[in-house]
């Protein structure tokens, strides 16, 4: 993804967020995709801060950790958040 497209996907998440009442906190983008950085920060930040929602611009965003599905369902258990998609 090259930066034009990660500008874009942000502001079509900061727009789902105001459509949908909800506050978007903060962004979390991998910059290597073989290393799930992001994603580890994402996690402890949602659970440190007791984050009840996280938006995604889609479930494939998971997908360097394995399944989408799966991960969604494990990183729901494991934080107490519910994970949305912003709708195509």
């Amino acid at each position: 993804m090259g930066v034009a497209e990660v500008n874009r996907t942000k502001e079509r998440m900061v727009q789902f967020a105001a459509d949908t009442g909800l506050e978007l906190a903060g962004t979390f983008v991998e910059e290597d995709p073989r290393r799930p950085a992001a994603f580890e920060r994402l996690f402890q930040a949602v659970v440190s801060d007791e984050i009840e929602i996280v938006i995604l611009p889609s479930l494939l965003h998971m997908m360097v950790l394995g399944s989408p599905m799966h991960i969604k369902d494990y990183f729901e258990a494991a934080t107490g958040a519910r994970v949305v998609t912003v709708p195509g």
